[in-house]
């Protein structure tokens, strides 16, 4: 698989199709790029070409805390200049969760780049903000205070990204334990001080001030709670949302009782690369009118 070194970090990406549009499609949490193969898949068979890729710090990419921006920030940031390293640009950016978050973020900073979202899952608010910050960093914050860096390494997460790329191992017992914790607790505050905004990470003036096209999937719980996808739709003006699941689906689930910190429901592959490719479809033909 190919490596591309953005931003002096070395990522591990994969571009599916051959010929169409660019679009670039990111997962939630810290998957990596299997977790959106199913979905990209289906945009690129229907003639697209999918750049999919683990962000720094995911998957089998280079580990890095070098950048001092919120980590949301640092991914935005690398999908640009990966897609620009490719010639990708301008691209349809899409994902879902954390991969919503990545690719509105990008079209924030970099509107030039972006010519339609497509996005699932938005997150915000109370439950969002805490749950985000404590999944994302409790658990390294702890390893790193208790063993330093070597209980990092092999007390976390971290173990898989050291199987999957070995060098990584190494990068990480390197690290100052103290920058390391001022870092991620810097990460942390990101979310934990921004359950108030719609979309975490962006202020309402941010996403009014989108003109691209943006196709909404809502979400349907807690951490990606309804209201919140509908309140992006209000803000974004060139926007559309469609629902997957109604309220009662998710009342059905939290009746009938859930694993997990919340109650869910996963979109289908399917269903998802149904609404998106219908949106590319359109919003594509559009642009190509005189």
């Amino acid at each position: 698989m190919p490596v591309a070194t953005v931003r002096g970090v070395n990522l591990n990406y994969e571009v599916l199709g051959t010929s169409g549009p660019w679009v670039t499609y990111c997962g939630g949490g810290r998957s990596d790029l299997e977790s959106v193969r199913p979905v990209a898949s289906l945009i690129a068979e229907a003639s697209y070409r999918v750049v999919i890729h683990d962000r720094r710090n995911c998957g089998a990419s280079e580990v890095s805390i070098d950048d001092p921006a919120p980590e949301q920030v640092t991914w935005a940031e690398d999908t640009y200049e990966l897609l620009r390293h490719l010639e990708a640009l301008p691209v349809f950016a899409g994902g879902a969760s954390a991969g919503c978050r990545v690719s509105v973020m990008m079209a924030i900073r970099h509107p030039e780049a972006v010519s339609g979202l497509f996005v699932s899952r938005p997150s915000g608010g109370d439950f969002a903000a805490k749950y985000l910050a404590e999944s994302n960093y409790d658990e390294f914050l702890e390893a790193a205070r208790g063993g330093g860096m070597r209980s990092v390494c092999e007390d976390t997460p971290m173990r898989d990204l050291i199987v999957r790329s070995p060098s990584n191992r190494d990068r990480l017992l390197c690290m100052d334990p103290v920058h390391f914790i001022e870092t991620l607790e810097m990460w942390r505050r990101y979310f934990s001080e921004n359950g108030h905004l719609t979309l975490i990470g962006a202020t309402d003036d941010d996403l009014r001030k989108i003109e691209v096209p943006m196709c909404i999937i809502a979400g349907q719980d807690d951490l990606h709670p309804r209201e919140r996808s509908e309140r992006l739709h209000q803000l974004v003006p060139h926007s559309e949302i469609s629902y997957l699941f109604t309220e009662e689906d998710v009342e059905r689930v939290r009746a009938t009782g859930f694993t997990g910190a919340y109650a869910t429901l996963q979109e289908s592959p399917d269903d998802l690369a149904r609404i998106y490719v219908d949106f590319l479809d359109r919003v594509s033909k559009r642009r190509d009118v005189p």
